[in-house]
């Protein structure tokens, strides 16, 4: 579940302009009452809600029947565990690496997980780092 949203929160798989179902709206204003300046995009198996609370930008994920799936936010790249900032430094230097952006991920299934991703003259990547430190490849593209 998480690599599904993870996936759309990369490559941005939502439409535009569709409606968002009562449910899901009404299981947002329980979950986040105080969130403001709420946009939403309706995709094929999620809606995503982004919207600003105590002064963070975050995204929550539901499903089509209305269950909070997950939620994200960017992070300082600093925030992450300190094993993956020693792993990731040793494997991925700037340069040739140059951060773009970390992000965590808050699933029901996973816990807290973040997604870091790195460009190259070549390639871009997206690491997956656990709760613990274990940093694995989550996806790796070559630029066009």
């Amino acid at each position: 579940m998480a690599a599904i949203i993870a996936i759309a929160v990369t490559t941005s798989a939502f439409a535009a302009h569709e409606t968002v179902s009562y449910r899901i709206l009404s299981q947002f204003r329980t979950d986040f009452s105080d969130a403001t300046n709420v946009s939403w995009k309706v995709g094929k198996d999620f809606v995503k809600a982004t919207f600003v609370l105590e002064d963070e930008k975050i995204e929550a994920f539901y499903n089509n029947a209305g269950e909070l799936v997950a939620t994200s936010k960017a992070i300082d790249f600093n925030k992450l565990p300190k094993k993956a900032l020693r792993v990731i430094g040793e494997k991925y230097p700037f340069p040739p690496y140059e951060l773009k952006e970390a992000i965590e991920m808050t699933t029901a299934d996973s816990g807290k997980e973040y997604y870091v991703s790195f460009t190259t003259q070549k390639e871009s990547i997206v690491l997956k780092v656990d709760m613990y430190g274990t940093v694995s490849e989550f996806k790796r593209s070559e630029k066009q």
